[in-house]
């Protein structure tokens, strides 16, 4: 449920919930994740299609997808902001937290989905700057 009076959705889902957007195929997940999925009641399945509800929906949002969760602390290295479902990088609960409060009042980052993960190569704060070169969302599921 979203209020309709809303001015801004920024919604954390699942890095691999873009592979659950087409048919399932276990090669392209990977057996421990096709079984998670399946003892989970498709989850990432419906992770998946709330993410299509919502770009549907209208309002402004943008859709963050972490890498796997650690509670490491955050602002130790640099975070990658990226698209495409590409690696397995690991990311701090408070950088993603970071990133989903940054997106809220910044422009670049409407109506976009992308992947945030850490990066030791980056600049600490380098991934504030990133949004712009993210690609906007198209009208059909990514």
């Amino acid at each position: 449920f979203v209020p309709r009076h809303a001015q801004m959705v920024v919604k954390v889902d699942s890095k691999i919930a873009v592979r659950f957007n087409r048919p399932l195929d276990p090669a392209s997940v990977g057996p421990q994740t096709a079984q998670l999925n399946l003892l989970s009641g498709d989850a990432l399945k419906w992770k998946a299609k709330s993410e299509s509800h919502l770009r549907a929906s209208g309002l402004p949002y943008t859709i963050v997808r972490p890498g796997g969760l650690t509670d490491d602390p955050g602002g130790q290295t640099g975070i990658a902001l990226q698209q495409g479902d590409e690696g397995s990088v690991r990311i701090p609960r408070a950088d993603v937290a970071a990133v989903m409060i940054a997106a809220l009042d910044n422009p670049d980052a409407l109506r976009k989905t992308f992947e945030a993960v850490s990066d030791e190569n980056a600049k600490r704060d380098a991934w504030r700057n990133g949004f712009s070169a993210l690609r906007r969302d198209s009208t059909a599921s990514r």
